[in-house]
């Protein structure tokens, strides 16, 4: 059987959805709108600013927790490209509440699992589904009973059984783009293709206490390329693995590796091949391609599959302005892993990628439509978040380096950043386990 590899980005809501942004007035155009009055308004205001630099996950939750705290026309979004650009509008987007237990993570598992839900439905994020999980031994024939552990779809010649129960998904960029759009609904800015290559700061004034933080100078503004300066009084930075860069132009140590990760989407499969009558996530063990599988079905038929290895790892300089992938738009898919990746979900689950019925009945095999997309997974050297303020530095922020459970862990972590920016203190996490004072040692 043959397949159609296109490498790129994954489309946006085909089946089903329809892009919920725009359904709230998201528009570029909109967007611009808003930004041209943001940039001429009177300079007092642009000093009580918050910039959110980057339109991912963390950025979209953080704007939106902003504007629920009646914040929004204080917000500026800045995004290099587009929203979702990178991980989240291409991870799987799977949830698990307890898979933290024990680790510092719990609370963000638990708490944000909690927050997805009420997000399902106070943003209609289509998406969302709780959803059993599976793990499957491909090495092993047999095990798990029909409709149990085994559904109809899955190839007899896998073992299964039941991993979790209490399990979850959601498409990364439906969410992303809603919470974006409900921000902007309530005056949020949100500038795409906008690039920042630096931060404004001033030293102390002598009669400017130094808080418990350290502070040494504050955020003025952020600098735009081209030389435009947004004035702000307060920055997050909410870049992924970029986020390195801007450690740099805040002086503080920030060691962190990026990931790309490449995965594949098959549109449609999840409907053509009965998967949707009887849905469930699949975790599996290593195979002899060297694939470890992820498999989650999506509400719109879709089918998202990952693990299917050739990872490679970024080191900062690699992330440079100028550098080889400088940004998300130079991120590309590692195309023969993906072709080895469909073997494996051929021989898992064979009615995904095998035979279709056409619509006289007669069963013919046909090339299945393939994405084959990546992104990178920032991940700080000791494999924990940071959610923190920025030494040295009043009012810098930064949310980064959460790894393969950025979008598990978003909501809780713009909840928790809001509360940070604007009380000076979280009541949603704690947050010491997540400081970024910990790299200044």
């Amino acid at each position: 059987m043959g397949f159609v590899i296109a490498a790129g980005g994954a489309r946006g809501y085909k089946r089903g959805f329809g892009c919920g942004a725009r359904q709230k007035g998201w528009t570029e155009k909109a967007s611009v709108v808003r930004a041209s009055r943001a940039v001429n308004m009177a300079a007092e205001e642009g000093s009580e600013r918050i910039v959110i630099v980057g339109a991912g996950i963390m950025g979209a939750a953080t704007a939106f927790f902003l504007a629920k705290r009646g914040q929004a026309r204080r917000v500026v979004v800045l995004e290099a490209l587009e929203v979702a650009a990178s991980a989240s509008g291409k991870a799987g987007g799977f949830l698990a509440p307890e898979w933290g237990d024990g680790s510092p993570t719990e609370q963000l598992h638990r708490v944000s699992f909690a927050l997805h839900k009420q997000l399902a439905k106070e943003l209609n994020v289509e998406s969302f589904r709780e959803i059993p999980t599976l793990e499957l031994n491909v090495s092993r024939k047999g095990g798990g009973k029909r409709g149990q552990s085994k559904p109809e779809w899955l190839s007899n010649d896998v073992s299964s059984r039941v991993m979790d129960r209490n399990t979850g998904q959601v498409e990364p960029k439906e969410l992303t783009q809603k919470l974006l759009a409900s921000a902007v609904s309530q005056g949020c800015v949100v500038r795409t293709g906008t690039s920042v290559d630096g931060i404004e700061t001033v030293a102390l004034g002598d009669g400017e206490a130094v808080g418990k933080n350290g502070e040494r100078s504050k955020v003025t503004g952020v600098r735009i390329k081209g030389g435009e300066v947004v004035p702000c009084s307060q920055v997050l930075i909410a870049a992924g693995i970029w986020s390195v860069v801007a450690a740099q132009w805040l002086n503080v140590r920030l060691p962190m590796r990026g990931y790309v990760s490449s995965s594949i989407l098959l549109p449609g499969a999840g409907i053509h091949s009965g998967v949707e009558r009887d849905p469930f996530a699949l975790f599996c063990s290593q195979d002899s391609n060297g694939c470890s599988l992820e498999v989650y079905p999506r509400p719109s038929g879709d089918v998202y599959v990952c693990g299917i290895g050739g990872s490679r790892t970024l080191s900062p300089r690699e992330v440079q302005p100028g550098a080889e992938i400088a940004d998300a738009a130079a991120v590309t898919p590692n195309s023969s892993r993906a072709t080895l990746a469909l073997r494996s979900l051929t021989r898992i689950a064979p009615a995904i990628t095998g035979a279709c019925t056409d619509e006289t009945g007669s069963s013919e095999q046909q090339t299945p439509e393939v994405t084959v997309q990546a992104c990178i997974r920032p991940c700080a050297d000791d494999a924990i978040p940071i959610i923190s303020r920025v030494p040295r530095v009043r009012g810098a922020y930064m949310a980064t380096g959460h790894n393969c459970w950025g979008i598990l862990w978003g909501p809780a972590t713009g909840k928790a950043m809001s509360e940070l920016i604007l009380d000076g203190t979280s009541k949603t996490l704690d947050l010491t386990p997540f400081q970024l004072q910990r790299f200044q040692k």
